[in-house]
């Protein structure tokens, strides 16, 4: 994960890749766009829990348009792309099942 970003009225967290700029790659068969292809790049997700709230794990919302808002883009192959949704951001590693929460600064 990375880090956060904060407007007067939302925090937002960046996402990068464990390492390097690939978050995965994948490989389509049987088509006639048949190949290997990464999803590269950064995604911005929205916060949807108040600031403030501590919990072990935190909701947010990602769209094309809070990416780009924020200076985040992908690309899969050689082309732009976006990724919508809510994900659930939680620890890893040592701080795992550790309570944390979003402040404003």
């Amino acid at each position: 994960m990375g880090n956060t970003a904060e407007t007067a009225n939302s925090v937002y967290v960046r996402i990068l890749p464990k390492e390097g700029e690939v978050f995965t790659t994948f490989k389509l068969t049987e088509c006639a766009a048949a190949g290997s292809y990464q999803l590269k790049g950064s995604i911005y997700a929205k916060a949807t829990n108040p600031t403030g709230t501590e919990e072990v794990s935190q909701e947010a919302t990602t769209s094309g348009t809070i990416n780009s808002s924020q200076g985040g883009a992908l690309t899969f192959g050689k082309e732009p792309a976006t990724l919508e949704g809510n994900i659930l951001i939680a620890l890893t590693g040592a701080n795992e099942g550790k309570v944390w929460g979003l402040t404003e600064k």
